[in-house]
This record gives structure tokens, C-alpha cells and sequence, in this order.
């Protein structure tokens, strides 16, 4: 592992430099890129199997089952890119964030579901309308909008839908590929995450309010050098919208959404501008490593945004 010089002060006077390990860029933009690789072979799998069996009849695509393995054909590719890069790169559980954290990023990290599900909900309505009269972009339906609601529902969309997601994209992208990027600046390596981030879901529709996701999760992830604060609060992200949708909360007043957002700015100057935990010296060059390993899963990430975008026109 690279070791990079981090400084810090005592007493407000005198600066040290402690030994921190950091995972190399080439091996966190690489793994984007394997982990895009392996997405995509197991969907295709997954694909390929189910048309064998059913063939022309698309009757299953409304059934539970197919729609709860879906969601999770995204984890176990990440699973077993994390077991790649844990055995065979021989990487240490604390390099993906596995580790405690002080409990005021737990508290920091509810302030900004607050401000993520509550401020951005309007943002994203707003840029989604916006689609839809400039080009005629229709939101596809989801999956879990064609299910019956249910007790059954409900526990399995929070198995699949929150807990799942929350556990493995958190060591994925909060641990395993934001590691590499750290001493490339604060603010790059955040908008580097944010942007893998957005543009691995693939969802147009989507995109802007998990670029906002992408960029509080890594920059909270930076400041408490821990995966768990996030892991809560994309799993109370996800939750949130499987409540709110079973339940059939109407559309939220516009002071409500003020709020959110005006929470989520607040901790966000917080965590950019008055806590110092885990800034690092720039080295030159990290963001361009990480880039062109990346390269490979941006390039595919892209080009099936733009597939997907296309599609759902008109």
C-alpha cells in the first residue's frame, strides 16, 4: 500500500506529520472499472437465464421474485469484487472504511437524510419536469411500483432495496474506490465519487439527486474515516422513500422542503469548512491515475445512461 504524509497541529503551534496508508488510485479506479465489468455480466446472465426459461413471455417481469433478485444483482457483484480485492490484493477490512467513528457523525449523518430526502425530493421533481418539456423524457415505472403492498412487500423491499444497497455500494464506493482518490483534494475526490456514483445506477432520472447522494455520503465517509455513518444514512435514504410510498404521503409543503434544505447546507459548511478530519496533502497526478483506471467503467456507465435516456423519450 502507498503511505502519504498527512500534517496535523498541536497545541495550535507545533505540526508533525504522521504514516497514513492510502489504497493506490490505479487500484481504486480500477476496481470502478472491474466493478462495472462484473454488473454487467452478471445482468447479462441473469437475462440470459430467465428468457431461457420463459423465452417471449415478459408476464414475469411483474412478479415478485424477478423483481426482488433484480435489486439484488447490483450487491452480490459487488460482493465479489470486494472478496477480489480483499483476498487476492490482499487489502485490509480498515481500507474500505470498516472501522468506529465518533458518534457525531452518526447525529451528522441524520441531519443529512433530513436534508437529502426532505430538501432534494423537489430539486430532483424540478430537473425531472425539466427532461420531460425539453426533450420528452418519461420516468420509467420501477419495479417495485408493479407489486402488490403488502407485509411481504414491505420486509423484502427493506432487505433488497435498503439494507442491501446501503452495505455493499457504501464499501464499494464509500470504501473501496473513494480510498484512492483521498489525496487528490477534498473537494475532487468528493465530486469524482459523486459523479462514479450517479453515473453506475445508470438511471436518468435519477442522476442529479444521486450526484447530491454521492457527494454528502463521501464527504461524511472523509470526515469520519468510517463507512458506517454512511451506511445509516443511505439506508435511512432508501427507507424513507419505501415508507413514504407505502403509506402514500402526498407531496410534501414547500416550507418542509426549505428546511431540508436548509439543514443539509449547514452541515455541509460544517463538514467542509470546520472539520479538518481526514484532509490529506494534494499529490499530483492521484486524480488522473484514478481517472484513467476508471476509465473503462465510465466509458460503459455512459453509453448505457445514454441508451437508457434514448429509450424512455417520447
Amino acid at each position: 500500500m502507498e503511505k502519504n504524509n498527512q500534517k496535523i497541529e498541536i497545541d495550535g503551534e507545533k505540526q508533525i506529520f504522521i504514516k497514513e496508508r492510502l489504497m493506490p488510485a490505479r487500484t481504486s479506479g480500477g476496481a470502478f472499472t472491474v466493478l462495472v465489468g462484473a454488473f454487467l455480466v452478471l445482468s447479462l446472465i441473469f437475462s440470459i437465464i430467465i428468457t431461457g426459461i420463459y423465452g417471449k413471455n415478459t408476464a414475469y417481469t411483474s412478479q415478485a421474485w424477478y423483481v426482488y433478485l433484480s435489486y439484488l444483482v447490483g450487491p452480490i457483484a459487488i460482493a465479489g469484487v470486494l472478496v477480489y480485492f480483499l483476498l487476492k490484493k490482499k487489502i485490509d477490512f480498515s481500507f474500505i472504511g470498516i472501522k468506529k467513528c465518533e458518534w457525531k457523525y452518526l447525529l451528522l449523518g441524520l441531519g443529512l437524510v433530513c436534508g437529502l430526502f426532505f430538501g432534494f425530493s423537489l430539486v430532483n421533481d424540478l430537473f425531472v419536469t425539466g427532461l420531460n418539456r425539453l426533450v420528452g423524457y418519461e420516468q420509467p415505472i420501477s419495479g417495485l411500483e408493479k407489486l402488490d403492498v403488502n407485509a411481504g412487500f414491505i420486509v423484502f423491499s427493506i432487505l433488497f432495496v435498503c439494507v442491501a444497497p446501503a452495505v455493499f455500494e457504501e464499501l464499494a464506493f464509500r470504501g473501496l474506490i473513494l480510498q484512492g482518490s483521498k489525496n487528490a483534494g477534498i473537494v475532487l475526490s468528493v465530486v469524482l465519487n459523486a459523479l462514479l456514483f450517479s453515473i453506475y445506477h445508470q438511471n436518468p432520472a435519477q442522476t442529479l439527486y444521486q450526484f447530491i447522494c454521492g457527494a454528502a455520503f463521501a464527504l461524511l465517509a472523509i470526515r469520519s474515516n468510517s463507512v458506517i455513518p454512511t451506511m445509516l444514512v443511505h439506508f435511512l435514504n432508501n427507507f424513507l422513500v419505501i415508507i413514504f410510498y407505502v403509506c402514500k404521503v402526498p407531496a410534501m409543503p414547500i416550507y418542509v422542503m426549505i428546511i431540508g434544505l436548509a439543514i443539509f447546507i449547514a452541515i455541509a459548511v460544517y463538514l467542509i469548512f470546520f472539520d479538518k478530519n481526514g484532509n490529506q496533502e494534494k499529490t499530483k497526478g492521484v486524480a488522473k491515475e484514478f481517472a484513467f483506471y476508471a476509465s473503462g467503467g465510465i466509458g460503459v456507465c455512459v453509453l448505457m445512461w445514454i441508451v437508457n435516456f434514448v429509450v424512455y423519450i417520447g
